[in-house]
């Protein structure tokens, strides 16, 4: 899919991502279906440490955070919090409720 220039939306994003490097920030994306949300993410994630994980409204807040924990696992070249970027895309829930 060709990537249409979104300036603003990567200039926010970069805004988040220089956060990241003091402390674990997360940016959660959201609106509607179709619009982009998705390769907006891809596009900025190129060439950084960052985990990308999808979230959609069937999944329990118990599985999310147990998805969440083995992807943590499976990246073993992301040491710490200090270089780490993660990214939420989809509906996402709050994942502290029961």
């Amino acid at each position: 899919m060709k990537f249409i220039d979104r300036s603003s939306e990567l200039k926010e994003l970069e805004s988040s991502y220089a956060l990241s490097k003091n402390r674990l920030f997360s940016t959660i994306i959201y609106g509607m279906r179709r619009v982009g949300k998705t390769e907006l993410v891809k596009e900025f994630m190129k060439n950084k440490p960052s985990i990308y994980f999808f979230v959609y409204d069937n999944k329990t807040s118990k599985a999310l955070l147990g998805e969440f924990e083995e992807e943590l696992k499976r990246r073993k070249n992301i040491r710490g919090h200090e270089s780490t970027s993660i990214r939420c895309s989809g509906a996402c829930p709050n994942t502290m409720s029961p």
